[in-house]
């Protein structure tokens, strides 16, 4: 609508049709606009509200708003049957955004934008309009939306269902009114539903405006019929008419199959009649052609429903739905859903460049769930339901949490794993030169696979001692350089002709330097010039961690650096089914305690029925043999164990002794998984696999712990709350690694068992995993926390015999 302000008229013209107000003179003193203004408000309260107007001039439009009676600008999002259908029946000025258009600020007004597109497109959409018109966006649903908008940010946005049809672009709406629904089906709910439901008036068609709780009835309905029509019709071939026709009872079996997931997953319970009111609808559109589109829109919803039930081990809540998929063989390339837990694990796995990191994040989650620090060097106070950690040298951890019901001597039940990994760590004198080159003098840590790091974007990371201004105090502080500053380049295959014949095999002294810089261009840049002769380090890298530090480079004691890789980890596979990335081993096994002892004790409550100490140990130095005082080899477990335990006794003699005996360790470091390539290199009885949890670790020369009363503990745990576990032993032509199970088991006495989840590319500077073991991991972990003592009250292997004459003698009736 215009409005037009000529001669003693107030015209207000709206498509076809016109409304004359007289306007007297001036209002005294006032202006021109603003005496319109105010006669145009009065004169607007005479007009039905189901007029909408855009408005000359400004203040007039003000006014008109001010009353109530401007709908703003409609802005209609797709061009197709639908959106240009919509377009025809607006009685308001309309925009028109095509694909790939731009929604307008608008900052006159907050009109509805209607998104009229397939459900792939919303992302794009959402992209496209300006965030402060968010609210505005309209969806028009047909699938499972509200997932994705309560991702985004848009849960109460205006929704609606339409059950109207287009069958060609241009041609006119067919309304989806029924004998057993005369009033019509769709429906709208939310900010602009009025607005909607006013359009579709305009145009012929019914809609009615529901209550958030009422629609959600309404959009699981509309779901189910868009995939229980559309599958049974790609079954026989048929249109929609069709399949109501002639398959009717394959329509209401499942139907109601989907009904009853649909209903039970969403907490709502659908009115009656539901098969009668979809096929009723049905026969209204029933020249519609069957197709099974948008599938993560559509059938995926109940599709998603049935593997969730799978991985918990339930029954399939829609049977009849998952068989006719697999028909279809669809979906034609299911993805694994990435289990959140193994996102937590990628991310602290990308924080945690060194064991300094690890220990400085898992530090900061226990801070962050309530647990209390404690010094070494200080007395220690602790009582039942306590949770406490310490650190030692800021590269091993400890934490434990005290049960409620724990008596002195009662044991502890531990995870144990490592923080370290192979790399290559800067020597003490780092600086050095080669043929023009500023080098890095970095010595080979743990057994890598060393070939893997050259041609690789490096940097360094680790702890540095810093002197503060005072000129006597150190700060030990760590250091990440993130971008990358130094490479281990590969000799071209031009000048290494017989690579292929003799293998690659570099000398680790001379081959595998880093290389920092140039030489020439450091000195003409005048980089790190100062200290040159005197210092041990290239003053370039002492620049460098200056300026990460924030200190000047004279500032800078000493440091410890790992030589690390600067490409964070990622979720891959065609599908989402592995995580790529350095230091799974053994960092994916850490997390996975860690996170298991935070969550199974989140507070004081969680442990009111424990009566032992739940507790997590996490080495420094087990990828070079553990013998340190860091390392699983030196004292720090049993200090632990014997300091808690005498705090806790009472003055009792022997509970330290007690507690060895009672305790149980699950050593946790990762395992061989089949390699495809090298299927020969694994004995053919045991085969760890990806996604089948955690693999329990033998040898009977004891380069692994686990026996048959610690493997059956174990595995009994995770069978109580299904989940699985698999086993490995090697090849009676192939030595057998270790860990730090046997070291702790002889060192504490205590009862162990070796697990680890199943990886590829072990050692290398970028290993691999899948997602769902990770997962599993930590959901064994957390039984074992929880329900460890309840099993293992049922076995005492070393109690007392019955005594003799309790069983009976049965004779074996042999004459002799």
């Amino acid at each position: 609508m215009s409005v037009i302000a000529a001669g003693r008229t107030l015209r207000l013209v709206k498509t076809g049709r016109q409304f004359f107000f007289p306007r007297p003179a001036r209002c005294g003193g006032s202006s021109r606009a603003t005496c319109i203004s105010r006669h145009a408000s009065a004169a607007l309260t005479q007009i039905p509200t189901r007029y909408s107007f855009s408005s000359r001039p400004r203040k007039l439009t003000m006014a008109c708003r001010a009353q109530g009676l401007i709908e703003e600008t409609v802005t209609i999002v797709g061009g197709g049957r639908v959106g240009s259908a919509l377009k025809d029946m607006c009685a308001n000025k309309v925009d028109v955004v095509k694909r790939g258009g731009k929604v307008a600020a608008d900052g006159s007004g907050s009109g509805p934008i209607i998104v009229c597109t397939r459900n792939d497109d919303l992302q794009a959409v959402l992209d496209a309009t300006p965030p402060e018109r968010h609210e505005d966006l309209v969806f028009i649903q047909n699938g499972m939306l509200q997932p994705w908008l309560e991702e985004k940010g848009l849960g109460g946005n205006t929704q609606a269902l339409v059950y109207f049809a287009v069958a060609k672009l241009g041609e006119k709406p067919i309304d989806g009114k029924t004998e057993l629904n005369p009033e019509g089906l769709t429906a709208v709910t939310g900010k602009h539903a009025k607005a909607f439901a006013s359009i579709l008036e305009s145009g012929g068609l019914s809609c009615k405006v529901l209550e958030k709780e009422e629609y959600q009835k309404a959009m699981l309905e509309k779901l189910i019929w868009i995939s229980v029509m559309m599958l049974v019709g790609v079954r026989h071939s048929a249109t929609v008419g069709e399949v109501v026709a002639n398959h009717k009872d394959e329509v209401a079996s499942l139907t109601e199959e989907l009904a009853a997931a649909g209903s039970a997953n969403l907490g709502i319970t659908l009115e009656d009649n539901v098969v009668e009111r979809l096929c009723s609808y049905s026969m209204s559109v029933a020249h519609f052609p069957t197709a099974l589109k948008e599938f993560e829109w559509r059938n995926g919803f109940f599709y998603n429903l049935s593997k969730d039930a799978a991985k918990s081990g339930k029954p399939d809540p829609c049977p009849t739905h998952t068989e006719w998929l697999r028909e279809r063989k669809m979906p034609a390339t299911p993805k694994i859903d990435v289990p959140p837990f193994a996102i937590d694990t990628l991310n602290f796995i990308n924080k945690a460049w060194t064991q300094f990191h690890a220990v400085e994040e898992s530090s900061k989650l226990l801070l962050k769930a309530g647990f209390q620090h404690l010094s070494e060097r200080d007395n220690w106070e602790l009582k039942p339901g306590g949770r406490y950690f310490f650190t030692r040298n800021k590269s091993t951890l400890v934490a434990f949490a005290v049960g409620a019901k724990y008596v002195p001597g009662n044991g502890f039940n531990m995870v144990g794993a490592h923080t370290d990994s192979p790399c290559l760590k800067l020597k003490p004198c780092s600086k050095s030169k080669k043929s023009g080159f500023l080098m890095i003098n970095a010595e080979t840590y743990g057994g890598g696979l060393w070939h893997t790091w050259f041609d690789r974007d490096l940097s360094v990371a680790g702890r540095v001692l810093v002197k503060e201004a005072d000129g006597k105090t150190l700060s030990h502080k760590l250091v990440k350089v993130e971008r990358p500053i130094m490479r281990i380049p590969m000799l071209a295959i031009h000048l290494s002709r017989n690579l292929y014949s003799e293998g690659f095999k570099p000398n680790h002294q001379t081959h595998l330097a880093p290389m920092l810089a140039t030489a020439v261009k450091t000195q003409v840049e005048k980089k790190g010039s100062s200290g040159e002769e005197e210092s041990r380090h290239h003053p370039l890298l002492l620049d460098i961690l200056a300026e990460e530090l924030g200190c000047l480079p004279e500032a800078i004691v000493d440091f410890e650096l790992n030589v690390c890789d600067t490409q964070p980890g990622v979720i891959g596979g065609a599908n989402n089914e592995f995580m790529f990335v350095g230091r799974l081993d053994n960092l994916s096994s850490s997390y996975g305690a860690l996170r298991a002892l935070v969550d199974s004790t989140p507070d004081e409550a969680h442990l009111a029925n424990e009566t032992a100490v739940r507790a997590i140990a996490l080495f420094d130095h087990e990828e070079v043999g553990s013998t340190s005082a860091v390392g699983a080899g030196g004292p720090v477990m049993r200090d632990t164990i014997s300091r808690v335990s005498k705090c806790m006794s009472g003055g009792e003699t022997d509970a330290v002794e007690r507690a060895f005996s009672q305790s149980f360790l699950v050593s946790a470091d990762m395992a061989h998984a089949l390699h495809p390539n090298y299927s020969e290199k694994h004995d053919g009885e045991h085969i760890p696999e990806f996604h089948k949890g955690l693999v329990v670790k033998t040898n009977n020369n004891q380069r692994y712990a686990s026996n048959l009363v610690s493997s059956s503990l174990f595995i009994e745990v995770g069978k109580r709350r299904g989940i699985p576990s698999q086993h490995f032993c090697v090849r009676n032509d192939m030595p057998c690694g270790s860990t730090i199970g046997p070291i702790l088991s002889s060192n504490l006495g205590c009862r162990t068992v070796d697990v680890g989840a199943p990886q590829l590319s072990m050692h290398s500077i970028r290993e691999m995993c899948g997602v769902v073991d990770l997962d599993l991991t930590y959901q064994h972990f957390m039984a074992f926390f929880e329900t460890f003592a309840e099993v293992d009250g049922t076995l005492d292997v070393d109690g007392v015999p019955p005594p003799l004459g309790t069983i009976e003698d049965t004779p074996c009736e042999h004459v002799h």
